[in-house]
């Protein structure tokens, strides 16, 4: 498969085939981390990269998410179940 580098507004834009990108169940916008390996321009999906805060948002919004299983969750043990 072949594609075409084009400029457009003073950047290079490469044409992804639309069956690649489906293939690889990308959208528009996917972020993609670009590398050079040898003569070879490898492109892979981004990992999402998140802050501390959004985690703790994250984990605020779980916490918040349990409060109806509160009473179950801070109940003392009545048997042998380790926690």
């Amino acid at each position: 498969m072949t594609t075409v580098l084009e400029e457009r507004e003073g950047e290079y834009t490469l044409v992804v085939p639309r069956d690649v990108v489906k293939d690889l169940h990308l959208h528009p916008g996917a972020a993609l981390d670009l590398s050079v390996e040898g003569e070879r321009l490898v492109a892979r999906r981004a990992r999402p990269k998140y802050t501390l805060a959004q985690l703790l948002e994250e984990h605020a919004q779980v916490i918040d998410e349990l409060g109806e299983n509160r009473e179950w969750i801070d109940a003392p043990r009545v048997g042998r179940e380790l926690i």
